[in-house]
C-alpha cells in the first residue's frame, strides 16, 4: 500500500495489486493448503490452537461470513444513497440554502450539520462525505475555500460521527467487535465530538482555514 500510494498508483490497481501480493503470500507460508482450506479459512475464519485461550480468542475471528450483518448493511445504505445521488434529491434540497452561504463560518457550520444529518437517518459513513461534499462544493469554490477545507469539513462532520451512531456502520461494528453498545461509549470518543466543534470554529475564526491559490 506504501509503495502504491508513494507511486501514485490509482486505486483500483492497487487493490488488485495487493490482491495478488496476499494470495502469493498465503501460498508461500502455506504451501501445502489445499484451495479448499483456504476457501474456508477467508469464509469462516482463522482459529487459533495455542494454549492460552486469551490467545486464542484473540486470534480466533469468523471470516466474512461474520461481517455479512455489517456488509448488508452498506449495501443497503449504498443502494439508498445512490437513489439519492441519481435523482439529485440532497442537491435540489440544498440549492437554495447554498446561494445564502456566502461566509466561511455559516458554510462550514451548514456542511458539518449536513454531514451528522446524513448520519442520523442514513447511517453510512462514505455517503456523509459524498452528499454533502457534491452539494457544498461549488459554495466553497464560489468564496474560494480550497478543497483541502472541504475535505476536513467533510471528515470532522461525515466520517468520524458514524461511530457515534449506533445504527451507522461504523458504530455498529465498533459496537460488535468491542463488545460495548455505542452509547456506553460515546461520552469518551473525544476525537468525535470535539472535531466538528474545532472545524467550526476554525470557520468562524478562520484559523488554520485553508484558501485556494488565487491564478496569477
Amino acid at each position: 500500500m506504501l509503495i502504491c500510494a508513494w507511486r501514485k498508483i490509482p486505486a483500483i490497481p492497487t487493490l488488485f495489486i495487493n490482491i495478488a501480493v496476499t494470495v502469493i503470500m498465503i501460498f508461500i507460508q502455506s504451501p501445502h493448503e489445499s484451495p479448499q482450506s483456504l476457501n474456508n479459512l477467508i469464509m469462516n475464519g482463522f482459529v487459533a490452537k495455542t494454549s492460552d485461550a486469551s490467545v486464542n480468542a484473540l486470534l480466533t475471528r469468523g471470516g466474512i461470513s461474520s461481517m455479512m450483518a455489517t456488509v448488508a448493511l452498506i449495501i443497503s445504505t449504498l443502494s439508498l444513497g445512490g437513489m439519492l445521488m441519481k435523482f439529485n434529491i440532497v442537491q435540489s434540497a440544498m440549492e437554495p440554502l447554498v446561494k445564502h452561504l456566502t461566509k466561511p463560518g455559516r458554510l462550514i457550520t451548514v456542511t458539518i450539520l449536513s454531514g451528522i444529518c446524513i448520519n442520523l437517518f442514513i447511517g453510512e459513513q462514505y455517503l456523509s462525505v459524498i452528499l454533502p461534499g457534491r452539494a457544498f462544493k461549488p459554495a466553497f469554490d464560489k468564496i474560494g475555500l480550497s478543497p483541502l477545507a472541504l475535505s476536513r469539513v467533510l471528515e470532522d462532520g461525515g466520517s468520524v460521527i458514524n461511530y457515534l451512531i449506533p445504527w451507522g456502520v461504523a458504530g455498529s461494528f465498533a459496537a460488535s467487535a468491542l463488545g460495548v453498545p455505542v452509547l456506553q461509549f460515546l461520552p469518551f470518543v473525544f476525537f468525535s465530538l470535539l472535531s466538528p466543534v474545532f472545524s467550526i470554529l476554525s470557520g468562524v475564526t478562520g484559523i488554520g482555514l485553508k484558501w485556494a491559490k488565487k491564478d496569477k
